[in-house]
């Protein structure tokens, strides 16, 4: 059910305001980066916008396929030095199109806007950078999405709101490239937002029907979006701990079917081109990561890479992530933080508070912890990609911050400076780092 304030109490302000300020900072710190950042900054951004230019034309690629004809002769002109790539071959696994095993979705959704600008006969160079500027939006429309999403459920209070403003001061690249997690980001949240509306009534079969149709979406989005899975154990258990209704299982049993069904066609297409649903195992252009091994080693590593990651996203310059400081104190402050907010998010779980409205909240926000969790197994166990790059996590960002919100909240004694003090830190690292990559450009 719904909170309601106390007979003869005033209802919590709405605040509208953390939105306000989170889509300020949003489009003040990346839009600009969107048009200084020089093209293929991103790792991946080359392969993502080759996805893109296939799908325009109506076509599905594959790993083997070269990049596009036009796409490549813009990338000569924009290599360094200019024209220094003769032939598509030389360019190694970036020449093909090694994004072709993921989920079309993304590539599908952008391909509106970039036909769009070849009717207006924009060039590729402004389109690609048009194309960033449609991703930035997405991100915002997350915030918007998941703000607006809890006030309908009447969650007005600050801690539940505080994560659309952390994740707005976030220093992560997926804000101005072109990239498919913050589509993660966009239907991850959704199903997040889909388990707090049916934590509050599970009766109401629309938000399973929600619930059931963003976890499909986060699996024609990304692969490694599989982990959304997990949602529905933690959502069944919360229910029926809560009130041991076997209605509410087996309804959660139907639903959970129906996202089964309606994720699997990508993955059966996969199997039937390379044998494999995941991807083609016979593209050794990418060696595969070993497994670690659970040790404490493996997971201060995972971790630390993991957050490092987090907060300021892969943008890799002169071969190496680039980071706004180096040296003994900054390894040493990004190892603490992380801990730091794991301590706290476990701490929510221990005793939450009631003014954050954990019936509501609380077992949602855990699965932010148990994807990071799913992710660290997947990194020890099985290899393969690197696990560690929190981006592949996109979709859980909103759930774990919101579980870290609640967990700080039991510290502080008053919402405001509770969202105040982790936005300044924010902010701060934002803006060292933001300064840091301008400067690098201009060089």
């Amino acid at each position: 059910m719904r909170s309601r304030a106390a007979p003869g109490t005033k209802p919590p302000a709405s605040p509208k305001w953390i939105l306000l300020l989170a889509l300020s900072f949003l489009f003040v710190r990346n839009l600009p980066l969107c048009f200084l950042m020089p093209i293929w900054s991103f790792g991946d951004e080359l392969a993502h916008l080759d996805y893109v230019l296939k799908i325009s034309r109506g076509h599905v690629p594959q790993p083997e396929e070269f990049i596009e004809p036009e796409l490549f002769e813009f990338h000569r002109e924009h290599a360094v030095p200019p024209g220094s790539v003769a032939r598509v071959e030389d360019m190694g696994p970036g020449g093909h199109s090694y994004e072709a095993f993921q989920p079309l979705l993304p590539a599908y959704l952008l391909s509106f806007p970039r036909r769009l600008f070849v009717l207006l006969g924009l060039p590729l160079l402004l389109q690609v950078r048009l194309l960033r500027v449609v991703c930035l939006l997405v991100a915002a429309a997350t915030l918007t999405a998941f703000s607006f999403g809890l006030e309908k459920l009447n969650i007005r209070g600050i801690p539940a709101h505080s994560p659309v403003l952390f994740a707005a001061l976030l220093a992560q690249d997926i804000y101005f490239c072109i990239n498919t997690d913050v589509f993660s980001l966009f239907f991850g949240s959704l199903a997040g937002l889909g388990m707090i509306a049916i934590f509050q009534d599970p009766a109401r079969i629309l938000r399973w029907l929600g619930f059931s149709l963003a976890t499909a979406l986060s699996l024609w989005t990304k692969l490694t979006n599989a982990y959304v899975f997990l949602y529905w154990p933690v959502l069944a258990a919360g229910l029926w701990i809560r009130g041991r209704d076997g209605k509410t299982l087996r309804r959660a049993s139907v639903f959970l079917a129906a996202a089964l069904l309606l994720a699997c066609p990508w993955y059966v297409y996969n199997q039937a081109r390379f044998g494999s649903p995941i991807i083609d195992p016979s593209n050794a252009d990418f060696p595969l990561l070993p497994p670690r091994h659970v040790s404490t080693g493996s997971l201060v590593f995972f971790f630390r890479a993991f957050f490092l990651t987090f907060f300021r996203g892969e943008l890799f310059r002169d071969g190496r992530h680039f980071d706004p400081a180096a040296g003994t104190l900054y390894d040493t402050a990004m190892f603490i933080i992380p801990a730091t907010i794991l301590l706290l998010a476990v701490a929510a779980l221990i005793r939450p508070r009631r003014t954050v409205q954990p019936d509501s909240l609380i077992v949602p926000a855990v699965c932010g912890l148990a994807a990071y969790g799913a992710f660290y197994s997947a990194y020890a166990l099985i290899g393969g990609v690197p696990f560690y790059h929190a981006r592949r996590a996109a979709g859980a960002h909103i759930l774990f911050l919101l579980l870290f919100s609640i967990g700080w909240r039991k510290l502080i004694p008053h919402d405001r400076l509770a969202i105040a003090v982790p936005a300044a830190i924010l902010l701060a690292y934002n803006i060292l780092y933001t300064w840091k990559l301008v400067a690098l450009i201009r060089v």
